[in-house]
């Protein structure tokens, strides 16, 4: 799967506040990346959890890198500052995730290959509906002039280009999140996904959304 040494490392971002049981199903399919798992590092931030999360997470990844908060962050800052510890480890790729998203077990082989296909880009997986199977989270294009107005990106057979994207599931190159930066943690829950990903296509950075759906969420 990675031609170097120096390619090896996938640095997961996750931020949870109490909801143990969905937040280790997410993890525990993690673990379960064919081909893949053992070059994942988690860094989740623990927001204030009140229902032992972290501990049920150290019984299923003892390594984890947990970071304890004050249930004061919600998502964006949370990612933001799961973000600033995983950063100090000099990362090749991070991968964005939402501990309500449950992976298939090929889902992040299948992001690294479309990220070796589109080297310079974001890859955002779609996620399906668990009963309906319909899409429920991905990229997202633009409509009209107003940066607020989007749709969503349908799942497709072939890849599609967006012009940014939910949070939910997301691989980021080193090299990208060097030139778009950093997650903005101002923001108090929403649109840190959609800000980050329209400050990346102004830069020229693509957003693509690999066929299929990745896994179930939402």
């Amino acid at each position: 799967m990675f031609a170097t040494e120096d390619e090896r490392m996938i640095a997961v971002l996750m931020a949870c506040h109490n909801r143990r049981d969905t937040t280790v199903e997410c993890i525990r399919r993690l673990l379960q990346q064919k081909d893949i798992s053992e070059h994942m590092r988690l860094f989740l931030v623990d927001d204030g959890s009140t229902d032992g999360t972290s501990t049920a997470v150290r019984s299923v990844m003892p390594h984890a890198d947990i970071i304890s908060a004050d249930g004061n962050l919600f998502w964006a800052a949370a990612m933001s500052l799961a973000e600033q510890h995983a950063m100090r480890e000099r990362p090749a790729y991070l991968l964005w995730l939402n501990d309500d998203t449950f992976l298939d077990h090929d889902a992040v082989t299948r992001m690294m290959l479309a990220s070796y296909r589109h080297p310079e880009a974001i890859i955002v997986g779609a996620t399906r509906d668990p009963v309906s199977g319909l899409r429920t989270y991905g990229g997202r294009r633009r409509v009209g002039w107003h940066p607020q107005r989007l749709r969503a990106v349908p799942i497709s057979a072939t890849y599609e280009v967006a012009d940014t994207f939910n949070g939910n599931v997301v691989l980021i190159p080193i090299g990208v999140r060097y030139k778009v930066g950093a997650i903005d943690g101002e923001f108090p829950h929403a649109y840190a996904d959609d800000d980050y990903g329209l400050r990346a296509t102004a830069l020229g950075v693509s957003v693509i959304q690999p066929p299929g759906t990745v896994g179930r969420g939402g």
